[in-house]
């Protein structure tokens, strides 16, 4: 039985597989009609250093008040926005969001012992002696904190569109040697962007650098120890990297004449 079950498993195998049948010269116009591509990938690369960088400042407040942690936050906000206002940074470069207030109770009673609210600035700057500005505001207020930093290029998208640009000239530069080597024709048949991405600095790195510039130092901001002590402070702002790759499917149409 275990026999006759075998047999019957490869004849039914063998029926599945497709039958060709014809002449040599049939068989030749068959496989030639069926279409021939290639795939060729093309990466780029392009590094810059940022321009601009945008920084995340956290206010917070609390009371026993709700209406005077309120108030008290928004003067601190108005103290904020009077300082990077002398700093030359305008008002379409600071964005507020993310406003939450918060009661906390104690272990006793219904009612809230106190208010907490919170309030977050992000800021758009331009050059370290700005960056120094907003370290002095870190420095003197402990309701102001820092809780990110996003270094950026101010033509992004410009970067971006160079990037494609490069890697759909590295696939078409492969395609050219090919085409030389191989004596064929390439046309193309379709592409796609495989990935796009650019590398800056994250959370954590963004908070590195932040401190590489000293948001303080023995209790003095960066800009006032650069001044009275001459320390020579590095440039804050990181280098980007912009990286794409596409790939591009063509058809082979021949050899070259």
């Amino acid at each position: 039985m275990l026999i006759i079950i075998t047999c019957l498993l490869m004849i039914q195998t063998l029926r599945a597989e497709p039958e060709m049948k014809g002449t040599p010269s049939e068989l030749s116009g068959y496989l030639s009609g069926i279409p021939r591509t290639v795939t060729i990938s093309g990466k780029s690369e392009i590094k810059t250093q940022a321009d601009q960088a945008i920084i995340h400042l956290k206010v917070t407040t609390e009371s026993k008040s709700l209406r005077n942690a309120l108030t008290e936050n928004q003067n601190l906000r108005a103290i904020i926005y009077k300082n990077i206002k002398q700093m030359g940074v305008s008002a379409d470069k600071v964005i507020s969001s993310k406003f939450s207030s918060t009661p906390e109770y104690g272990f006793w009673g219904d009612k809230p012992d106190k208010y907490k609210v919170e309030n977050f600035l992000h800021i758009t700057i331009q050059d370290e002696k700005q960056f120094g500005k907003i370290a002095q505001l870190i420095d003197q207020y402990e309701e102001i904190d820092h809780s990110d930093i996003k270094f950026e290029k101010s033509n992004e998208k410009e970067l971006k569109d160079q990037a494609i640009a490069q890697a759909c000239e590295a696939a078409l530069k492969k395609k050219k040697i090919y085409e030389e080597k191989l004596k064929i024709n390439l046309e193309v048949k379709s592409f796609y962007i495989d990935s796009f991405d650019w590398d800056g600095a994250d959370l954590e790195e963004g908070r590195r650098s932040f401190s590489s510039v000293g948001l303080s130092v023995s209790g003095k901001s960066t800009a006032n120890v650069a001044q009275t002590e001459g320390v020579s402070v590095e440039s804050a702002f990181d280098e980007l990297k912009f990286t794409a790759q596409v790939t591009v499917i063509f058809n082979i149409r021949g050899n070259n004449k």
